[in-house]
């Protein structure tokens, strides 16, 4: 990763002061991302962990209008996803792609 000393210390205290709650319901699970810093200067995007259900191969990730694919990936606690998400905007959707 490549960034700015400024990027950087935005990314780390986003990343402190962020807040992470999911639900799962009827195939898909809801990721909301939020913290209380001034969302006009903290801004940046963090990067999420997200465990899915065994069945999955492939997540569809959906933040708003933007839309992609990402692979699973497995360690000892199951299959999951790492996707980058927009505090304090609309949940993310992950769902079985």
């Amino acid at each position: 990763w490549v960034a700015t000393f400024g990027d950087v210390t935005k990314y780390m205290r986003e990343r402190e002061a962020a807040k992470v709650n999911s639900t799962q319901s009827g195939g898909k699970i809801a990721v909301t991302l939020t913290h209380t810093l001034d969302k006009s200067m903290y801004d940046l995007p963090l990067t999420l962990k997200t465990y899915v259900p065994a069945s999955w191969k492939m997540a569809k990730v959906q933040q708003g209008k933007r839309v992609h694919n990402e692979r699973i990936v497995k360690d000892d606690k199951g299959g999951y996803v790492l996707y980058q998400a927009e505090p304090n905007g609309s949940a993310v959707i992950l769902s079985k792609a």
